[in-house]
């Protein structure tokens, strides 16, 4: 049903109301007449009921002798009031059936606006109310949305504003860092501004050279300490060939070619003692901080657990031959060479303990 057919039956129905107020206000008007003619006709029957008394008592007073003119005059007033009656009679009897026609009338036009009434009110609500109230259901739903979108709109800007402020902490703190690593680090590029990721790659790139220097110089330190273990033993082990070189002598027989040589290089090395330089150079292949050890007039031997091995050996080699010597020694020579012999041979073992300490205390 659409907006002209509800305008043509609100108008019908305008006007079927108006219609029934005409006709109710005419039935009214019609009622009060016909009350009015009832009442008059109650009150003729009245008078023609006491005409008819008097007009019987009159005839039953047989003594009396009757005036024909007042009888003549009853009779006309009697007649006159039977005229009445039958006129107003007629009137009422008309009345009473414009009466039924209005009636009826009024009932066609009640049951047609109780029609269009009934028509106006089921389809209208059906249709134009429930869209209203569907429309203003939306309209409710929309503005709460509103609401919420608005408190939600003011919570994400909360988080964009403290997430702001802790991306520039995080940015102070990592040129920070960046400063920090610097003074210890070399850098090729300057620190990048306004460019957070090149900042995170160089970061990491800092913090793993800082890995590798630490890691290098704990090997670096280490290696020193192996190195001076080897050394003080290499040390102990001239002594010992030294030793064996003096008896030797005692024994009139020359030392060997490489005891001699070795002999030569220890006295070379106390005379004019290594002097030490140490740094740490970034190697630009390996991408990593090598750590260099130079000296001007000697090449210090690594450490080589097999050459360890081997002067161990010799080491022991070289006691036992003495102890060969030293019992060739006291069938041949006088109680004062024995007695050197044997205080050179007991400073010998002492000497070789302390290697062997030595060697135990290097591979710990």
């Amino acid at each position: 049903m659409n907006d002209s057919q509800i305008g043509d039956l609100k108008r019908a129905l305008q006007a079927a109301e108006a219609r029934v107020n005409v006709l109710e206000n005419e039935l009214s008007k019609k009622t009060e007449v016909l009350e009015n003619t009832e009442a008059v006709l109650s009150s003729s029957q009245q008078q023609y009921k006491e005409l008819l008394m008097r007009l019987s008592e009159m005839s039953q007073q047989q003594k009396t002798a009757v005036d024909e003119t007042k009888l003549i005059e009853l009779q006309k007033q009697v007649d006159l009031c039977n005229a009445q009656i039958e006129k107003q009679t007629s009137v009422i009897s008309d009345q009473r059936e414009k009466i039924e026609l209005l009636q009826l009338e009024n009932e066609k036009l009640k049951q047609s606006l109780q029609f269009y009434s009934e028509k106006f009110t089921i389809q209208v609500p059906r249709n134009t109310e429930d869209r209203i109230q569907k429309s203003i259901y939306q309209l409710r739903q929309a503005q709460e949305d509103i609401l919420d979108l608005r408190a939600e709109n003011e919570n994400l800007k909360y988080q964009i504003s403290h997430n702001e402020r802790e991306n520039k902490s995080w940015e102070e703190f990592g040129y920070d860092i960046y400063h920090e690593l610097s003074s210890f680090v070399d850098i090729v590029t300057p620190i990048p501004r306004d460019n957070p990721r090149l900042l995170r790659l160089q970061l990491r790139d800092l913090i793993q050279k800082a890995t590798d220097i630490n890691s290098h110089k704990e090997r670096y330190y280490r290696n020193e300490d192996c190195e001076y273990k080897y050394n003080s033993a290499k040390k102990s082990l001239r002594e010992v060939q030294t030793r064996c070189d003096h008896m030797l002598g005692i024994l009139g027989e020359e030392p060997s070619f490489k005891s001699h040589q070795y002999y030569q290089q220890q006295q070379r090395y106390y005379s004019d003692p290594p002097q030490y330089h140490s740094s740490t150079k970034y190697d630009t292949k390996t991408k990593r901080y090598e750590s260099t050890r130079s000296n001007t007039n000697y090449r210090s031997d690594s450490v080589n657990d097999q050459e360890i091995a081997t002067k161990e050996n010799k080491a022991v080699s070289s006691t036992t031959k003495l102890k060969e010597n030293t019992t060739t020694l006291k069938k041949k020579h006088d109680t004062t060479n024995t007695n050197e012999l044997n205080r050179c041979i007991h400073e010998l073992h002492g000497i070789t303990k302390q290697i062997k300490c030595d060697y135990q205390k290097l591979f710990e």
